[in-house]
């Protein structure tokens, strides 16, 4: 017998218990220092894992234990056999040390490791009612078919899964062996005794008297294969005249057999949902077939040496005398909505499996299951399938009656559990809604946010359209101005044949510039437009070369353009400034014209806001023309233009810029 030591605490375990207690230490995990008191939780539920383990975990176990298994101070005898040096002598008998013994304490009621483990005294279990346990089949029971049906009959054996795992551990105990056991031998043995006794007093006249006793049809050792099995389907209407009532029995019971509905399948509906599930377990139910004459006159087997099976004539007579009543049709159908009817042949394979474990003896037979509280392997609350009752199939009435009283003693405790499943179900669709209320408000705001965003950024992107646009008209003019001034010297100097024109300006400024004969109309606008530019309308260099510094040191600070923000060569003054010449100032600006023509994509084509118009005669200078300045007869050799504007578009594209500044100032703001 293993023996566990903590301290100088010794613990005797038989090897079932020593593995109990392994298991537990695996699944909790618990302190050495608790292992005592671990020991005696187990005690305390008679070895019982799962119940154990449910009370470990409810949190207050230290303190039941504690109060449960409290003993007394330690005597003098204890304290002499418990102290080691003295035990330890090899001189002195460890028996002969210290007080007399001590007599045990009687168990009290309350100590459950004791009053479990005999058969005398009631558990406080047996409050709820003991039932037998219903265990789904193994989910490999289908590849295992051939095993059964006799084709490997050498492995057939192994397979022992409806042995029913909730009997009580208690049975290992001798004395309940004993009890259980004896008495079902001395039964067997005086009723053959009896038996044998009254056929020679009777001198076989009870075997005359009694021919026409009922027969029994017992659960077959093995199912029948597939293709040997009727469906219920085709044999009911050879049982059920009525045809109303056939339509009812089919509705109820024979539609989850066309369905394929596995047991296994109802058996989860059954504990998921807390109905009913009667099982209706009947023989085989098909006519006798016409065997060959030595089968009739054997009567006992057939061409295979198997047995012949007989038709169960109390399954048909189930069936078409109580089954398809209209007390119990009515009966059926009143509960049908929390029930679910799995009427299936015993000779077939998975309802032979449900016979098995069931210990189905005889057919037909009925069977109740239902999800509720047993003391089968059930603690605080947790409910499991069990069978419910086993129901009178005898009559109409009896089963009726049976059916009834079984309603009214377990649908109050499963209208209870569905209520609360129902509740917990609601709540729990009620949290998703929530969740999903709640992403779906998050979605929406990232939604929001996106198009914030998405309008922002197109706000940005107009922005700064327009201020490229600025700023590429402002590098135009600075750019040909710079040209201009380049080839004034050239056109001072040349000895061809210039055409002379007088311009004259909204404000009444008037000004003449020479010009070659291949100038072209759109030349003259530039010429024009650097005037109206600088506002300076003298033909002195010096001064447009300064008007242009300046004009770059006011674009460096202006936020309504883009060109010279990196430019440091105006911070050290004036000085600096002046001392900028053409040459630096034609690399300063070709270096921004170059970027921001880059940025824009495409060449920049300048928009211009005013027209040249001719008055005598009247004749208005279109910038696109492709001709030269000789081949005009209006302007050419002389001629005169009056400046005309078109509208200050500049203004309002400045004015729509502002506006998206400010709308993107705010949601900066909101931000």
């Amino acid at each position: 017998m293993p023996l566990v030591e903590h301290g100088l605490q010794n613990f005797h375990l038989s090897h079932e218990e020593e593995d109990k207690l392994n298991q537990f230490q695996m699944i909790t995990t618990f302190p050495e220092d608790e292992l005592p008191l671990i020991i005696k939780l187990l005690q305390n539920h008679s070895w019982n894992l799962e119940a154990a383990l449910g009370r470990y975990f409810d949190g207050t176990w230290k303190n039941n234990t504690l109060f449960e298994t409290e003993t007394p101070p330690p005597t003098m005898s204890t304290q002499f056999t418990e102290a080691s040096p003295i035990s330890s002598s090899p001189n002195i008998p460890a028996s002969n040390i210290g007080a007399p013994e001590v007599p045990e304490r009687v168990p009290s009621l309350m100590s459950s490791n004791r009053f479990s483990a005999t058969p005398f005294i009631l558990s406080q279990s047996n409050l709820i009612p003991r039932l037998p346990k219903v265990t789904a089949l193994p989910s490999n029971f289908k590849s295992q078919k051939a095993q059964f049906l006799g084709i490997n009959k050498g492995s057939a054996t192994i397979w022992n899964f409806w042995n029913i795992s909730h009997q009580n551990a208690n049975t290992n105990n001798p004395l309940i062996l004993v009890l259980i056991l004896v008495p079902n031998f001395l039964f067997k043995l005086f009723s053959n005794v009896f038996g044998i006794l009254w056929n020679i007093l009777t001198f076989g006249f009870r075997n005359s008297l009694n021919t026409d006793k009922i027969k029994v049809f017992s659960t077959p050792k093995r199912p029948s294969p597939s293709d040997e099995i009727v469906p219920i389907s085709e044999i009911l209407p050879t049982l059920i005249e009525d045809e109303t009532k056939l339509s009812r029995v089919t509705k109820l019971c024979v539609e989850n057999e066309t369905s394929k509905l596995e047991f296994n399948d109802a058996l989860k509906i059954c504990k998921d949902e807390f109905k009913y599930l009667l099982l209706i377990l009947v023989g085989d139910m098909e006519p006798l077939k016409k065997k060959n004459a030595d089968n009739q006159m054997g009567g006992t087997s057939s061409n295979n040496g198997l047995p012949v099976r007989e038709m169960d004539v109390n399954s048909r007579k189930f069936i078409s005398a109580v089954l398809s009543d209209t007390r119990s049709l009515d009966l059926l159908e009143e509960h049908k909505d929390e029930m679910i009817i799995y009427l299936r042949t015993i000779h077939d394979f998975e309802p032979w499996l449900v016979a098995k474990q069931l210990r189905v003896k005889y057919t037909p037979e009925c069977i109740l299951i239902g999800n509720v509280l047993s003391s089968t392997e059930s603690l605080n609350g947790v409910t499991r399938a069990s069978v419910l009752s086993r129901l009178r199939v005898s009559s109409v009435t009896r089963f009726c009656n049976s059916l009834k009283v079984t309603f009214d003693r377990f649908s109050p405790e499963l209208v209870v559990s569905r209520t609360e499943m129902n509740e917990l179900k609601l709540a729990r669709e009620i949290k998703e809604a929530q969740n999903a209320a709640y992403e779906e408000s998050l979605r929406q705001d990232q939604i929001k946010e996106h198009d914030r965003k998405v309008e922002q950024d197109k706000q940005l992107k107009q922005i700064r359209t327009i201020k490229l646009n600025n700023t590429m008209t402002e590098l135009f003019w600075l750019k040909n101005t710079i040209k201009f001034l380049l080839e004034k010297e050239d056109v001072c100097t040349t000895t061809e044949k210039l055409a002379t024109i007088q311009i004259r300006n909204s404000q009444g400024v008037r000004f003449i510039e020479k010009f070659s004969g291949n100038t072209t109309p759109l030349d003259i606008y530039i010429t024009v437009g650097i005037r109206q530019y600088l506002k300076d309308f003298s033909k002195n260099k010096d001064n447009w070369l300064q008007l242009t510094r300046n004009k770059i040191r006011e674009l460096s600070n202006d936020s309504d353009v883009l060109c010279f923000k990196d430019l440091k060569d105006f911070d050290s003054g004036e000085e600096k400034e002046n001392n900028l010449n053409l040459e630096q100032l034609v690399k300063i600006i070709d270096k921004d014209w170059i970027k921001f023509e880059f940025e824009l994509g495409q060449p920049y084509e300048v928009k211009l806001s005013f027209d040249l118009i001719s008055p005598y005669p009247k004749y208005e200078l279109p910038s696109s023309l492709n001709k030269e300045l000789k081949e005009i007869p209006q302007l050419w050799p002389n001629g005169s233009l009056m400046i005309e504007e078109i509208g200050n578009e500049e203004e309002d594209e400045s004015d729509i810029a502002g506006d998206v500044d400010r709308t993107s100032e705010k949601n900066n703001s909101e931000d």
